[in-house]
């Protein structure tokens, strides 16, 4: 099956890949040949999403690069709001003063999101995870963003903006300390575990390497889904989504991106369980213990 330009509704985008932190887990501090120092122009960005006539969301990701470090960020999402195309942004809110962030908050429609993660509710804790970031200017900006988006809309974001990075090394500090860190300032902070998947493919140290149970519970899930294979759910495909890199490649995913690299928008090969990746995809794993009815017993 082949998907053309007119399908796709979805759109990732890295419109740079340089970041100014050095994250332990982020595949470009395991993978640094990736890197290729590009900064997309307004131009460049408008030409070619010009060409998907019917997208309606695109997401501004942070897979390489931070985004806020493009500075024709204000201009290409000026953009996406004349063609009414809802936008989020993953970024780590850790650059430029706090101005900065109420002119950002500005551009957003009221469906638009935006999403940073910390990994501490101290700063000690915190960068030793999000190495070179501070803390205290991270829930800063976030302050700033989410009371000018309120003052703009009348109330709050559709998604948290906030999320807690879950780690072996900071399980002391508790859901309930995180909650009473944040009740004040913000709504609601959202608390997730590293994926199992990135702590197997990308960790270096020790210190991140997957819990037992992890292990166990990742180890059973590629040897249930290799005894009883099932049909490839593709997020890319059911979703008519695509990743568009730095430079302005496409691909179907960030795991097709960093195996094969070029796509064609065919995706027979991925349907035919061509690409054992595949199974190590979230959104595919999930589905396939939900069929099997393994979701209890491997919690």
């Amino acid at each position: 099956m082949k998907l053309k330009k007119s399908d796709i509704l979805t759109i990732e985008m890295e419109i740079t890949d340089i970041c100014n932190l050095k994250c332990p887990l982020c595949i470009r501090e395991n993978k640094p040949e990736l890197i290729k120092n590009k900064i997309r122009s307004y131009e460049d960005v408008k030409s070619q999403l010009d060409e998907y006539k019917n997208l309606r969301n695109v997401n501004l990701t942070g897979i390489l690069g931070e985004p806020t470090i493009n500075r024709d960020l204000f201009e290409i999402l000026e953009y996406l709001n004349s063609r009414n195309i809802k936008f989020h942004i993953d970024t780590n809110m850790d650059l430029y003063d706090e101005g900065y962030w109420y002119d950002l908050a500005s551009l957003f429609k009221i469906t638009d999101t935006i999403c940073t993660s910390i990994a501490g509710i101290k700063q000690e804790t915190h960068s030793k995870y999000r190495v070179g970031s501070s803390l205290d200017r991270i829930l800063r900006h976030n302050y700033i963003f989410n009371r000018r988006f309120f003052t703009l809309h009348n109330c709050t974001l559709e998604e948290k903006s906030l999320f807690y990075i879950r780690f072996e090394y900071n399980k002391e500090e508790t859901d309930e300390m995180i909650k009473e860190k944040f009740k004040e300032k913000f709504k609601e902070c959202g608390i997730y575990s590293t994926s199992q998947f990135n702590e197997t493919l990308y960790s270096r140290d020790d210190e991140y390497n997957m819990t037992k149970k992890t292990k166990n519970m990742y180890n059973k899930i590629l040897s249930i889904y290799k005894d009883k294979p099932k049909e490839i759910i593709c997020k890319s495909l059911k979703e008519k989504k695509l990743l568009i890199g730095a430079s302005g490649e496409i691909y179907p995913c960030a795991l097709y991106k960093y195996n094969i690299g070029d796509f064609n928008m065919e995706y027979k090969d991925i349907l035919d369980f061509k690409y054992n990746f595949c199974k190590e995809c979230d959104k595919n794993t999930n589905k396939m213990l939900e069929i099997i009815g393994l979701q209890e017993r491997l919690n």
